[in-house]
Formats: C-alpha cells, sequence, structure tokens
C-alpha cells in the first residue's frame, strides 16, 4: 500500500512500491483536453532494471494497470519498454536517465490485458531525480480525446531532462506549469501528437492515476493534478 512520506519538511508525500495511486476528476467525461501532472522522485540508491515503467495516466473507473478487471486505463510511459536506464550523477545530484523516451508510445488495459500502442516521438536524457529528500522533478500528459469513437487520441508531454534533473522543482512552478499549455519552465514541452489507441475507443476516462512498478527503489510522489483546456 502507498505510505505517507515527509522527506521536506511539512511537505507530505505519497510513496508507491508497485502499485497504482488513482483519483477521481471532478469533472468527470467532462472535457475534451485536458493535461496531467505529477511532481515526484525516486528513492534511489541503484540502477533499475531496463524497461521499468513509470508513468501516469488516465482510467475509466477506479481501475488501471494493476487491476485485472480494468475498464479502460491509457498510460504514457515515462521510458518505454525497451530503453536502458543509468543511475548517474554526483551525490546530492543523483537521477536515473534514459537516453530515449518515446513521447507518444502509449499503453492501453482493458481486463487483464495491456497493448502497447505504435508510433511516436523521440527524445533525449529523460531523467527522475533519484533523491527525493532534496530534488523533485516533474511529468506532464497532455492528452485530446478527439471524436467519441475514433481510433485515436492527440497526446503531448513535458519531462525532465538531465540538466533539469539537479534542479528542484517547486510547487508554485508546476502549478504554474500545469495552466500553461503552450510551454513549461523546468521541465522540457513536446507539442501533440496523433496517437493511435490500440484497443478500445469510448474514451469515458474519468480518473487520473501515477503507475511504479517496483518495490525497490519505491516512487515518491509530491503532487497530481489535473486541467482542464477545453
Amino acid at each position: 500500500m502507498a505510505f505517507i512520506v515527509e522527506q521536506f519538511v511539512g511537505d507530505h508525500g505519497i510513496q508507491l512500491g508497485a502499485e497504482d495511486i488513482i483519483r477521481p476528476f471532478s469533472i468527470g467525461t467532462n472535457w475534451s483536453k485536458i493535461r496531467l501532472g505529477v511532481r515526484w522522485a525516486a528513492n534511489g540508491y541503484a540502477k533499475i532494471p531496463d524497461g521499468v515503467l513509470p508513468g501516469i495516466g488516465v482510467c475509466t473507473g477506479n481501475n488501471a494497470m494493476y487491476s485485472g478487471v480494468c475498464t479502460d486505463a491509457l498510460l504514457l510511459p515515462y521510458w518505454n519498454a525497451g530503453t536502458a536506464t543509468t543511475y548517474v550523477g554526483t551525490p546530492p545530484n543523483n537521477y536515473y536517465t534514459a537516453t530515449i523516451l518515446v513521447s507518444t508510445l502509449i499503453q492501453q488495459r482493458t481486463g487483464s490485458t495491456t497493448v502497447d500502442g505504435i508510433g511516436g516521438t523521440q527524445v533525449t536524457n529523460a531523467s527522475i531525480s533519484a533523491n527525493p529528500t532534496l530534488l523533485r522533478g516533474s511529468f506532464f500528459f497532455d492528452l485530446t480525446k478527439g471524436t467519441v469513437g475514433a481510433a485515436s487520441v492527440t497526446v503531448g508531454t513535458g519531462y525532465t531532462n538531465a540538466a533539469q534533473a539537479i534542479v528542484d522543482m517547486s510547487r508554485g512552478t508546476f502549478l504554474a506549469n500545469m495552466e500553461n499549455e503552450s510551454g513549461l519552465t523546468g521541465a522540457t514541452f513536446v507539442g501533440g501528437v496523433s496517437t493511435p489507441l490500440p484497443t478500445r475507443f469510448t474514451k469515458d476516462w474519468n480518473s487520473m492515476f501515477v503507475h511504479w512498478i517496483r518495490a525497490v527503489p519505491t516512487l515518491c510522489v509530491y503532487d497530481m493534478a489535473v486541467v482542464r483546456f477545453a
């Protein structure tokens, strides 16, 4: 289960270990374009296996990537399944980094089956802080539904590169980034790309989730938010 942690005095976070945290939208399904955002850091100390996929996404109801009875979960992984990750940096500025992030290579889960999307835009040096007592980074997922029943969505992202991973992102900067539809501060913005949905086209997502698949190291989440643009 998720644990409450306080690595920053007065700033509580949630520590995830091989689990999802899910929160429903106050807007339900009444949206056309949203931005999901998370402020996070890995509680790291050594290399994690290649292909480990932290990420954020939307789901229908209260079941996401770990559920065997998932209605529909759409995940934007931070790294793609074939990506090699490394643990680098000089203490206290340690972080995990990957040479390639396929920024629109989504995964969709229905029932107990997860299917990879196709296509995508490649960017380099997607990184996550490995020192949650000092540095927090961010990840953003822009999603435009388009027509319900159509077999694609438009996906954009904002990620932390290697240089940005050693600069703490404050809550104020994170919230300002959530509202800036065309750019980001302290993170790298990649505009929307039309992306096919692998399996289900109903697009009735009404909740947000953060996904992490390792018990060691854990992932510390300090903020998760959604903003409706349209």
